[in-house]
């Protein structure tokens, strides 16, 4: 955890001091890195109510907004939005997506750990 916090200290201080005035600025920069990784999320957001839907069927289905077509939609939006910053922002797309994969992610699982597993 101190290793992730220096790692973003690293990446925020030079990406916001301008040597010019001798001031801190904006994040500009440091918000392009977290967009890229903000989308990643997003979609497996989505993706996890399809999962759900499919895994987990209720006695009353969950209510949507036009359900499947707008979810599908939105996650082909972001996959594309997803796509043009690592074409043509990848200076600031890849180091996010590394932050993001530097910490196991929670949802990542190697075995079923619900409740009614005994």
């Amino acid at each position: 955890m101190v290793l992730q916090e220096i790692w973003a200290a690293v990446l925020v201080l030079p990406r916001t001091y301008d040597a010019t005035t001798g001031k801190y600025g904006t994040c500009t920069a440091t918000a392009r890195l977290r967009i890229s990784a903000a989308l990643i999320f997003y979609i497996l957001t989505i993706a996890g109510v399809f999962r759900l839907r499919a895994t987990a069927p209720r006695a009353e289905p969950l209510q949507g907004l036009r359900y499947p077509v707008v979810p599908a939609l939105y996650i082909l939006g972001a996959f594309v939005v997803l796509l043009v910053l690592f074409l043509y922002r990848t200076s600031t797309t890849w180091p996010g997506l590394i932050i993001v994969s530097s910490r196991p992610c929670s949802c990542v699982h190697r075995g079923s750990t619900s409740q009614g597993d005994t």
